[in-house]
């Protein structure tokens, strides 16, 4: 069967490209939105028409950390084109960008878009530190966003907002702690076992072009804290976690299949969105049932390959949504599939992890994958928050024998995964049910300061408990807090161990 006699508004992926920037001279190099308007003019150029942005009918960009009033308007500005606009904020899934767009385009409320999104805080970062102005592409002039997608729930509880605990390392090594106890793993065990996965996406990176950080890692080193590799928030260090100060962008043409044979596209290299799942629901990390689950990717994993009639063994190529190493291991467990088996890119922290985009660049390179594996399907998860939201897109190089279908399992995650009730009260015997360490000493980075934890109260009410004090944190980088009862977080001595 030739791609001709399937479903004339089938979407496809016509053109893929990912950008990354190497400045060469502090302050040089380009912006973001340039990037972004770069990505797009490379996405033309894979699909054989460097005019093709003029064909666009929507430009769909999800935001970043720039200040741009109106990116979307912008590169479409840019770019010469009069399609309409689309900006998605922050909240909001990846996958959820694609997979809306795809469905637009079988339903026929759209014949072409491009999905766009890019960063530029490396060369905004270095010109900082060297005093120096860097020149930003003006958009004054754009308009306020007129099609505007808003998330809903909320990602962090007031009562960890009111406590700090708020930053995405801090949250992920909690849930590190947690996944650790369930594992019944000792430190030096569950921390080889976390380097290991770490260094092996760090050699797939090697080998990936567009990877940021291509240089490879033991597990050794990564595992242990130096100069180069400071702790963030234990058990981890800086090459556990991703790197968002990187210089890249990426973008993804659609088409509806009558539109690119219209437009006489060469079809050699067309890779096809097969369906696509997200889920919106949202509970903050200490009112979870459990720390450790993501029962949003299984959800969405489980619809999208039973409309595909497929089980997960049969798909070759994983890109698991990769911040820190537990949101592998989660999404992994889910998936039953090895956690070392999830990367084409080498994961955030080697591939480099682009604030908001990241699985724009992943799709890119699951694109060039699939371009060279045409027999293969690809497999794509996006995160939101802190394994708060979760969603995932299949790829194939023909069409499915279904209908594309955008599917909302935010229902169903909600079954799955209640809310439970929360105190703001800092007194009173409590559970610890995950914890981590920062390090907040500015003259020594090496050294434990501060313990968060967050715990279950004999009610059944979870709690935030935070000491800032040097002994307790010492403390607890040495012994596992996890399951240990306590009155006082700060006190060593209060604690009673199962």
């Amino acid at each position: 069967m030739t791609k001709q006699s399937f479903d004339p508004r089938t979407p496809v992926i016509v053109g893929a490209a990912a950008v990354t920037q190497r400045v060469a001279e502090t302050g040089g190099g380009h912006d973001a939105l340039e990037l972004m308007v770069q990505a797009v003019r490379d996405a033309c150029d894979d699909a054989g028409r460097p005019d093709l942005a003029g064909d666009f009918d929507l430009v769909a960009v999800p935001r970043g950390t720039w200040s741009y009033r109106n990116a979307a308007y912008s590169v479409r500005h840019q770019l010469g084109t009069v399609g309409a606009t689309r900006d998605y904020e922050v909240g909001l899934l990846q996958t959820g960008i694609l997979n809306e767009v795809a469905a637009e385009i079988a339903a026929g409320d759209l014949d072409t878009a491009v999905v766009v999104g890019g960063e530029a805080k490396f060369r905004d970062l270095q010109a900082a530190k060297a005093g120096i102005e860097v020149r930003v592409t003006p958009d004054g002039d754009a308009p306020e966003p007129a099609d505007l997608r808003t998330p809903t729930g909320i990602i962090v509880h007031p009562v960890e907002i009111e406590q700090r605990f708020i930053v995405p390392v801090q949250q992920y090594a909690t849930i590190e702690s947690a996944a650790r106890f369930a594992a019944g793993h000792s430190f030096e065990a569950h921390n080889d076992l976390v380097a290991r996965q770490a260094a092996a996406f760090a050699e797939i990176a090697a080998s990936n072009p567009a990877a940021w950080h291509r240089d490879p890692r033991s597990a050794d080193q990564i595992a242990t804290p130096s100069a180069d590799n400071k702790p963030l928030a234990f058990p981890y260090n800086k090459w556990h976690s991703t790197q968002w100060n990187v210089d890249q962008s990426a973008a993804l043409i659609l088409c509806s299949l009558a539109k690119a044979q219209a437009l006489g596209l060469d079809d050699s290299g067309w890779v096809f969105p097969l369906v696509g799942a997200d889920s919106d629901h949202a509970v903050p990390l200490m009112q979870r049932s459990s720390l450790v689950e993501a029962p949003a990717i299984g959800v969405a994993a489980a619809e999208v390959l039973a409309h595909a009639s497929a089980g997960i063994d049969d798909v070759a190529h994983r890109e698991l949504y990769s911040c820190f190493p537990v949101a592998v291991a989660a999404q992994a467990r889910e998936l039953q599939i090895d956690a070392h088996d999830a990367t084409v890119t080498g994961g955030m922290t080697f591939a480099g992890g682009p604030f908001n985009n990241f699985v724009l660049q992943a799709m890119v390179k699951m694109v060039e994958t699939l371009r060279e594996s045409p027999e293969n399907l690809g497999f794509n998860t996006a995160v939101s928050g802190m394994l708060t939201k979760g969603g995932c897109t299949l790829f194939g190089s023909s069409p499915g024998d279904q209908p594309f279908r955008h599917i909302d399992v935010t229902g169903q995650v909600a079954q799955r995964q209640p809310a439970l009730p929360v105190t703001s009260d800092s007194d009173g015997r409590f559970r610890v049910l995950g914890y981590t360490v920062t390090y907040d000493d500015p003259d020594d980075r090496l050294k434990p300061t501060t313990v968060l934890a967050v715990g279950e109260t004999p009610a059944g009410e979870r709690t935030l408990r935070k000491a800032s004090n040097d002994e307790a944190a010492l403390f607890a980088t040495q012994n596992e807090l996890c399951g240990a009862e306590s009155t006082d977080i700060g006190d060593v001595s209060s604690y009673a161990f199962p």
